[in-house]
């Protein structure tokens, strides 16, 4: 029966927020497994929470450490990125306002939009690692 397996429905919205939280790292094994090195990703206080294989079912040779390198790099630039995005709709937003004002007739670009342009600008370089 389908409830056995599955003892708990799909996790949504903020179950979906609850993860180990960032850093996450990547870690070579010691090992070497068909010649390939697999790779553990971890967190503080958790020291593997996935694997990251150099090898895959029809004997080829996956880029397994490019892989958790991606994995890492997505896992922790997502709040960064999360907020990046953030700070465009507000941009967004103040290009709308200045668009509003232009059917006015008033000015195509104001200085507030340059501004918070700016501001994007500077912040996502500070956000991104």
């Amino acid at each position: 029966q389908v409830s056995e397996l599955f003892p708990r429905p799909f996790k949504t919205g903020d179950e979906m927020n609850k993860h180990t939280p960032a850093p996450w790292e990547k870690a070579r094994s010691i090992f070497q497994t068909d010649g390939e090195y697999d790779f553990a990703i971890s967190a503080k206080g958790v020291p593997v929470l996935a694997e990251v294989f150099g090898r895959s079912s029809d004997g080829g040779h996956p880029p397994a450490e490019a892989n958790a390198d991606f994995i890492v790099t997505a896992v922790n630039s997502h709040a960064s990125l999360t907020e990046c995005v953030k700070v465009l709709r507000e941009v967004l937003e103040a290009v709308k306002s200045d668009a509003n004002k232009l059917v006015s007739g008033n000015y195509v670009i104001g200085p507030e939009t340059i501004e918070a342009i700016d501001a994007a600008i500077s912040r996502a370089k500070e956000l991104v690692p």
